[in-house]
């Protein structure tokens, strides 16, 4: 379900195709690396991995297949990167962050200032939170710099990344508070 759900999101936009790598390598790497598994076990990760590659090339050939149709895509090499362009993403990710005074200044300020505290703060507690936050962000600046403009639609996604932090943050505390309870009481039956 959850490798499903993931590649939902991959098909979303491409812009989360950065989230979506990450959760996918800190899956993988958690499975593999450090849960003990059974055999049957072994078989479900290894059809959750075919899962997710067989979707994740169905999805570049569709997306290769659109590249020519899109008048919006300008591929751009890493020699076209200069001050300008750079200058030209901070002002479009500030102005659609933000937006202008006319333009609900404050509320827009009070979400981006949530969204960062969250993830600051649901990093410190995680760092693969930090880590999930950062290459999404970094991925969506990387698409708004070599294939496409930043609009007040993509880069809204930012906010939507720290609110996703927030959340997987809170279900890590439920389960570590669901799991310290459970080893509570096995204790308590095997002392009573």
């Amino acid at each position: 379900q959850y490798v499903l759900s993931i590649l939902l999101l991959a098909y979303s936009h491409v812009i989360m195709l950065g989230v979506v790598g990450i959760l996918y390598l800190l899956f993988f790497v958690e499975e593999i690396f450090y849960v003990k598994k059974d055999k049957k076990e072994t078989k479900e990760l290894l059809i959750s991995l075919a899962v997710v590659i067989v979707g994740l090339l169905l999805l570049f050939v569709l997306l290769f297949g659109s590249i020519t149709k899109n008048e919006f895509v300008t591929f751009s090499g890493i020699d076209s990167l200069n001050s300008t362009k750079i200058n030209k993403l901070i002002y479009d990710i500030y102005i659609n962050m933000f937006g202008n005074l006319a333009y609900s200044f404050g509320f827009r300020i009070v979400l981006v200032i949530f969204a960062i505290a969250l993830i600051i703060i649901e990093g410190k507690k995680k760092p693969e939170n930090m880590l999930i936050a950062i290459v999404g962000i970094l991925w969506q600046i990387f698409i708004y710099l070599f294939i496409w403009g930043a609009i007040a639609q993509r880069i809204n996604t930012i906010l939507l990344i720290g609110i996703f932090i927030a959340w997987i943050g809170k279900e890590q505390n439920i389960e570590k508070k669901v799991t310290k309870n459970s080893i509570k009481i096995s204790r308590t039956i095997e002392i009573g």
